[in-house]
């Protein structure tokens, strides 16, 4: 399994495996909208590999979740990765989707950082 989800203390909590790629991301996402809406997600992406990605494939990505975001208007959605490359594609996600306006995300160094942030 590329990415796996469990609910545990009111917040959906995804992890993403080295294997998953930006386009298993979008399909997770679209496949469990009905987990996902409505409730913090917590999304942990410490073993993602980054190889693969380049412009082309983020930009396709983020067009595509902005789409299926759309009836996750207002939930916040966590993602955390110590890694410096992984922390800045996400922080280049985190800027192109503040330009929707549907789902608040927030980046994070670690775990705790995150688990903080969406209980404020």
């Amino acid at each position: 399994m590329t990415i796996s989800l469990k609910f545990e203390q009111g917040i959906n909590q995804i992890t993403v495996s080295s294997r998953a790629t930006l386009e298993d991301i979008v399909v997770f996402s679209r496949e469990n909208m009905s987990s996902l809406q409505g409730k913090p997600s917590l999304w942990d992406f410490e073993a993602f590999d980054v190889s693969a990605v380049n412009t082309k494939t983020v930009s396709a990505y983020i067009q595509k979740t902005i789409r299926i975001n759309q009836p996750r208007r207002g939930d916040k959605a966590a993602h955390f990765a110590s890694r410096d490359d992984i922390f800045g594609l996400l922080r280049m996600y985190q800027q192109l989707r503040e330009l929707d306006g549907k789902v608040i995300v927030g980046i994070f160094r670690s775990r705790q950082e995150a688990l903080d942030w969406l209980a404020d």
